[in-house]
């Protein structure tokens, strides 16, 4: 009987701690967006590392991150630098027109007939 005790008292502290947690959850994804908001969907993932944060000087690392991250974002936005999405569609792009000048080159190999002395 003791290990249920065990389970249902630690249930008891997760459930706990769970309300009392997920309200602070909230809030801080909420000023993540309004200081971040281009951040989008991954304020969940920066959530997990502020929470994870043993100081306030952790917190306020990965708060700088987040910071650096997304002013490279904008400027590479704004100075029109490719992205790698960009730039992988526009090698697909060019390795698709490869292939086919290819094979426009192969079909014109077997039309051409050389000319006989």
């Amino acid at each position: 009987m003791s290990e249920a005790f065990i389970v249902k008292y630690a249930q008891a502290i997760r459930n706990i701690q769970e309300k009392q947690i997920s309200e602070y959850e909230t809030l801080i994804l909420n000023e993540l967006a309004k200081l971040f908001p281009t951040l989008q969907d991954d304020g969940a993932d920066w959530l997990c590392d502020i929470l994870m944060g043993s100081s306030d000087q952790e917190v306020v690392d990965t708060l700088d991150r987040i910071r650096e991250i997304e002013d490279t974002r904008t400027k590479l936005e704004t100075n029109n630098t490719p992205t790698v999405e960009s730039l992988t569609l526009t090698i697909k792009r060019m390795s698709d027109y490869i292939q086919q000048m290819e094979e426009r080159l192969s079909q014109l190999e077997t039309q051409y007939e050389e000319p006989t002395n």
